[in-house]
């Protein structure tokens, strides 16, 4: 999918040689996916493996029951301090285990049995590593451009010069917040809405190299560690792969370009270490106490459920890009009918009637269809009804016309497409023409300029809820979409999925986003478009447009002449959200005109 975009390099830079520094043969299966797409790629090339000696044949011990374990850990004070945390992951593996488990370990040998070996003894002293000067000469032979580190603990000394471009290692943890560990498991115990990962160029510093890249996703709140890790490692498996990919087709000045710069370490924390048994068993405490307060709140709310609605107004002005906004009472709500939510407002305007387009969900069929209402002088709503329907999930109804022709292209996320659509008879019928991309996406909004076409479309990750904004380009809305050489121009979850169409005023372009870090659908955002080119993507924060009275979440904008569309997200008892429900009838039927 997302690894797809950086595989073929049209450079003629000579390939990139690749190192990898190794613990053993036994990768995880996230560093595995790495070094599949190194080796699937054509420009970059492992060219040598330097494995950790000791790490491979450590001492020989008969394997002892968990009794004999645990009374050598009571025995010695520094691990019996750990004791908690070890029974913390044995509770986590038995009660959320997973299928895909990123960081299962599988034997490599054989996608790696044709690259060359050489096997170190590292100096070592407590977690530092230092590699002997003649292991250090051999690796300086094979004038590397890269090494990425898979294994070793912390490394210091001349190995972090041994290549063109340094050591390029994975640090699972918003540096910024994080420094040390265990991966993701801080973000847990202090809340965090986020929890991110880095990809750095080693220094001697502990997690404080030159950071290449930075993704944010939302943490998965509970108690599960194995949870909460499973996107942040499984989405960033494609950093490595783009950046080389950067390197090779516009050098390593591009690289630091786009690096991110430093900032101040805000954490709570000097370095982050395992937990000891006092914090293990406060944090369990307070985690017990919530999931208790949850459960009596939904006892006596008959178990509230998330309900999307719509809110029109008409407007004098529109909204008004000063940061914050909040709703007002000038939007008038629209309750769904029982067993609905609706979501994603487009308006769009007709021979002097305007257009309400929405998703239509039903709780109990697990799907939705793209509905549409006339919204009459009075901000009233005409009759509903279904005008797009597929086998599958169906949202994010963007409208649009071009040509002279009314166009569509709805959120097809569960069909792996982004799709186009005409209108046949506007507004209840039409027909697919194209899949603009073949991609697992979501919220895709065109941009039409005199200088072409700029689709930008939120691409998900195969496994977990990664999501990155891309942005391709085409000289005709039927033409071959081209990648943006700056993909992706967002890894950020607060900013990187989209809230609505752009927006013009005031002879600037504003580009809508959603927040989904800290809860889906929070809020969304107005970015000024600085520059759009087919080489560069500027844009600034602008304004945030923040829910308020019983709505918790909001993530959809949209305006047409003198009226404005938002939707907004509440709690709604379940015993009426899933209750036997029909989608809206189509054109045609006997009660709809």
């Amino acid at each position: 999918m997302l690894a797809d975009l950086f595989l073929q390099s049209k450079s003629s830079n000579p390939p990139l040689r690749i190192g990898i520094l190794l613990d053993g043969f036994e990768l995880s299966r996230a560093f595995e996916a790495v070094v599949d797409h190194v080796q699937s790629s054509n420009f970059a090339k492992i060219e040598l493996l330097i494995v950790n000696q000791s790490a491979v044949h450590p001492p020989v011990r008969a394997r002892s029951s968990r009794l004999i374990t645990l009374l050598r850990m009571l025995r010695d004070p520094k691990r019996r301090q750990l004791i908690g945390y070890t029974l913390y992951q044995e509770f986590d593996a038995r009660f959320f285990p997973l299928d895909d488990d990123p960081l299962e370990i599988v034997d490599c040998s054989q996608e790696l049995a044709n690259v060359d070996t050489l096997f170190v003894t590292p100096i070592t002293k407590g977690f530092v590593h230092r590699i002997q000067p003649e292991d250090i000469a051999k690796i300086k032979a094979y004038n590397l451009d890269v090494i990425l580190r898979f294994g070793f603990n912390i490394l210091k000394g001349d190995i972090l010069q041994s290549s063109v471009y340094g050591i390029w290692s994975y640090h699972h943890g918003d540096n910024d917040y994080y420094r040390g560990g265990p991966p993701h498991f801080w973000e847990l115990v202090e809340r965090r809405p986020e929890s991110g990962v880095i990809l750095q160029v080693l220094t001697e510093e502990l997690d404080a190299g030159q950071v290449l890249t930075k993704v944010i996703y939302p943490t998965q709140k509970g108690v599960s560690l194995r949870r909460n890790r499973y996107t942040p490692y499984w989405a960033s498996t494609t950093l490595v792969i783009q950046k080389l990919y950067e390197l090779h087709s516009f050098g390593w000045e591009h690289l630091k370009r786009r690096a991110v710069p430093p900032q101040p370490y805000l954490g709570r924390r000097k370095i982050y270490r395992t937990p000891t048994n006092a914090e293990i068993g406060r944090w369990f405490l307070a985690e017990s106490v919530q999931v208790l307060k949850r459960r009596l709140r939904s006892f006596f709310q008959h178990d509230p459920r998330w309900q999307w609605r719509l809110a029109i107004r008409q407007m004098e002005e529109p909204i008004a890009l000063a940061d914050p906004l909040a709703m007002d009472g000038s939007f008038l709500w629209q309750t769904p009918p029982a067993g609905h939510f609706h979501a994603d407002p487009f308006l769009f305007k007709r021979d002097g009637r305007v257009w309400l387009f929405y998703e239509d969900y039903v709780y109990t069929k697990d799907r939705a269809v793209i509905c549409c209402r006339e919204i009459l002088s009075d901000c009233s709503l005409g009759v509903g009804c279904t005008v797009l329907e597929r086998p599958y999930h169906l949202s994010y109804p963007f409208v649009f016309e071009h040509e002279g022709e009314v166009y569509m292209i709805p959120e097809s996320l569960a069909n792996k497409t982004v799709e186009l659509y005409r209108s046949t008879a506007f507004p209840y019928k039409w027909e697919l023409i194209k899949t603009l991309l073949p991609f697992r996406a979501v919220d895709s909004t065109l941009l039409i300029r005199s200088d072409g076409f700029w689709l930008f479309t939120t691409i998900c990750s195969l496994r977990g809820e990664g999501r990155c904004l891309c942005l391709f380009h085409s000289d005709s809305l039927m033409g071959e979409w081209q990648p943006h050489p700056l993909n992706p121009i967002s890894t950020d979850s607060h900013v990187c999925r989209a809230a609505g169409r752009f927006v013009e005023r005031n002879n600037k372009t504003y580009r809508l986003s959603q927040d989904c870090a800290i809860t889906y659908g929070a809020s969304f955002s107005f970015h000024e478009v600085l520059e759009l080119s087919r080489s560069e993507y500027r844009e600034k924060l602008v304004a945030t447009f923040l829910p308020s009275g019983n709505y918790f979440g909001t993530h959809a904008y949209d305006s047409c002449g003198s009226v404005e569309v938002i939707d907004g997200v509440t709690w709604a008892p379940a015993s009426a959200l899933y209750v036997r429900a029909e989608y809206p009838p189509a054109y045609g039927s006997s009660n709809v005109p």
